[in-house]
């Protein structure tokens, strides 16, 4: 992890986010009272984040995500299913610029994903879910990618995402406990974040 200037924990922030940092001094302030409820894992997602704040000089959130991605994928167990979940739990999915945050957060972590790991399964959710082409993917360099965090109506993959995700129910409902049901009743963004699962 690049080095925190200063760390200083308080009990709450003027905002509720589990982090924060002071860009100009590298200053980062924990919020307690939220950073103490997620993983080791997490924490560290979030604390790359802030430093991608500070380390760029930028206000950009994605730009912030792909950093803290590029520092933590392949450093722990499910570290890239990690990074997703941590903006899942993290931001509020009522909002629409949080939901294109999250569908950002999950094409660079699904490209990662097949290209560092082989992992065939994010390179099927690159090409059905979000219409990405094989040479979009192969040429994917994540410091020069300005991927756009896209609505979930716009997608142009081959494939409906109803019709994908109807598919992958049957495997989905082997491993997970959850009846069908249940499932029907979720969203689409909490459907397709529920189902897509990372090697790494």
């Amino acid at each position: 992890m690049t080095n925190i200037n200063k760390l200083i924990i308080v009990p709450e922030l003027d905002v509720p986010t589990p982090a924060r940092v002071h860009r100009p001094s590298g200053t980062v302030y924990i919020n307690s009272s939220i950073f103490d409820k997620y993983s080791a894992g997490e924490q560290k997602i979030i604390l790359e984040h802030e430093l991608g704040h500070y380390v760029l000089q930028t206000t950009s959130e994605e730009k912030a995500d792909l950093y803290a991605l590029q520092k933590t994928a392949g450093t722990f167990d499910k570290s890239i299913r990690t990074f997703v979940d941590t903006f899942v739990k993290t931001l509020d999915l009522s909002i629409p610029q949080n939901r294109n945050r999250i569908h950002s957060a999950i094409i660079h972590g699904a490209i990662v994903d097949y290209k560092k790991f082989g992992n065939k399964k994010s390179l099927n959710i690159l090409q059905n879910i979000y219409g990405m082409n094989k040479r979009q993917i192969d040429t994917y360099i994540p410091e020069e990618s300005d991927v756009p965090a896209t609505d979930i109506n716009s997608f142009t993959g081959d494939t409906d995402i109803m019709d994908w995700l109807q598919r992958q129910k049957r495997l989905f409902f082997a491993n997970k406990n959850i009846t069908e049901d249940e499932f029907d009743n979720l969203t689409e963004d909490e459907r397709l974040l529920i189902i897509i699962e990372f090697s790494e």
